[in-house]
């Protein structure tokens, strides 16, 4: 038992270090809607993605460029 939290212990601390993040948000009003912030640690721009099972609805970079809206692709 003491392993499995050393393991866990080990495992957040390694995910810290990483350069990146991802966070599932859990405020959306649609529960069939998965909504997920994504970007580099330490800066304040994120990208974000909202899924509903495989297909994406939404997609916007860093930058803020909207890559796919409402299901589609962005032109």
């Amino acid at each position: 038992m003491e392993d499995t939290k050393e393991t866990k212990k080990e495992s957040k601390e390694k995910e810290e270090t990483r350069p990146h993040f991802a966070k599932v948000i859990e405020y959306n009003e649609q529960p069939w809607l998965t909504d997920i912030l994504i970007g580099q640690r330490g800066t304040k721009s994120h990208g974000h993605l909202t899924a509903s099972g495989a297909i994406i609805w939404y997609l916007r970079d860093e930058q803020g460029k909207e890559i796919i809206k409402n299901g589609s692709k962005v032109d």
